[in-house]
């Protein structure tokens, strides 16, 4: 968590590599990846986004993955990250969704980024069907 916190990414691999696992979540269910993306910390979010055990989907205890943080925070290379990654779009405590946080902070370049993905989701899960 503290390499997750101070944007250590050379270290989280060393901790991956070493057989530490990059899903254990703080006394508030924030995993070190929410807590890169949600602080912007593009080296730890690299490479806990590389860790073959990452989880993208765990939830803290608002039932907020890190998707829902990166909205949040604002940070458009992070919730792109995530959704290339396959991150789920999922509704929080609150039934807030990551497209109804982004429209509520008026955030429409993040609205779009969700949009494009739920839509090839759809695409693909139809095509599939």
């Amino acid at each position: 968590m503290m390499a997750a916190a101070k944007d250590d990414g050379a270290l989280i691999t060393l901790l991956a590599q070493a057989g530490a696992s990059p899903n254990t979540p703080d006394i508030y269910s924030w995993t070190p990846l929410m807590r890169a993306v949600y602080e912007n910390n593009e080296s730890a979010a690299d490479a806990l986004l590389a860790a073959p055990s990452i989880d993208l989907d765990l939830l803290n205890r608002n039932q907020q993955n890190a998707l829902h943080l990166a909205v949040i925070g604002g940070h458009a290379s992070m919730v792109e990250a995530l959704l290339e990654r396959g991150v789920e779009q999922t509704v929080d405590a609150n039934a807030h969704s990551p497209q109804s946080i982004a429209r509520e902070l008026g955030r429409e370049d993040l609205l779009q980024l969700l949009a494009e993905t739920d839509s090839s989701e759809q695409t693909t899960s139809s095509e599939n069907g």
